[in-house]
């Protein structure tokens, strides 16, 4: 079967250190060999468990068959299965539609600690990062480990700075995402992390995110949200108003106007003192 061909294709083709220089993990998986092939395995698996009836024996079969060729890979001590991470972070949610439990119980192979083996966490991150949809459970998994806030404020190469810059701000996209939505506040996780350490690159990057996580005809409930956010960020310039970073870091707020509908709104007039 395909399957087969492509299960035999794993064995035969290996992590090729050609494919060392890119970027980031998800880049290289998309482009090595290797990469690709388990990617069509995971796409195949949908395509079999989505002809297939939910709970039927075919689609357990499907799922069953995935999970026994990841786990070999993942479980090998021998290898960095470097792209197998990233396509993983990548297709998280789709593993999770195929079994719903598996990437949660398995988080400590799919991600390892960055601490024990930095190069396969930041790959699972890097594909995680590339294409996420906010989805609360992982949210949580990731941000109690850490492993978010670690992400975003990694190093970067110059090089190779522009694309692993925009996976890391999509961690401030998904804390926004969490702020917005009432799962967490601003004086908590990510956000409140970064407004207690006063960053001016990473209060730049909540400024300019926001826009992208609420539409321009927001729900009243998240606009408020935002707004509550912002002032707060407001609040803490207010400390100390004539500290030259805070120039940098509200770069771009007075886009948030076109957002706020009454002129009298008290927000209005601090967003155009600064």
């Amino acid at each position: 079967t395909l399957y087969d061909i492509l299960s035999r294709c794993v064995e035969i083709c290996s992590p090729d250190a050609r494919y060392d220089s890119y970027s980031d993990g998800y880049e290289r998986a998309i482009n090595e060999p290797r990469g690709r092939i388990f990617e069509a395995l995971i796409l195949l698996s949908l395509r079999r468990a989505r002809t297939s009836a939910r709970k039927s024996a075919s689609f357990y079969e499907a799922w069953d068959d995935l999970r026994k060729v990841f786990e070999l890979y993942l479980q090998n001590q021998e290898k960095e299965e470097i792209s197998l991470r990233a396509i993983v972070g990548a297709y998280y949610r789709q593993l999770c539609f195929l079994n719903e439990q598996w990437i949660y119980q398995n988080i400590d192979i799919v991600a390892p600690s960055p601490d024990k083996s930095p190069t396969l966490w930041r790959s699972f991150m890097d594909g995680f990062c590339y294409g996420t949809a906010y989805v609360r459970e992982m949210y949580d998994l990731l941000n109690v480990r850490g492993y978010l806030l670690e992400y975003l404020r990694q190093e970067t190469e110059k090089s190779n700075s522009s694309r692993r810059n925009h996976l890391q701000n999509r961690v401030i996209e998904l804390s926004l995402v969490a702020i917005v939505l009432g799962h967490e506040n601003a004086n908590e996780g990510i956000l409140g992390s970064i407004i207690s350490d006063r960053n001016p690159d990473e209060w730049q990057l909540v400024i300019s995110s926001i826009g992208s996580v609420i539409s321009e005809t927001p729900d009243p409930g998240h606009l408020d949200k935002a707004k509550s956010l912002i002032s707060r960020l407001l609040d803490v310039r207010d400390t100390a108003p004539s500290d030259p970073k805070w120039k940098k870091s509200f770069r771009g707020l007075e886009r948030f106007l076109t957002l706020l509908k009454d002129p009298g709104d008290p927000l209005v007039a601090r967003i155009i003192r600064v």
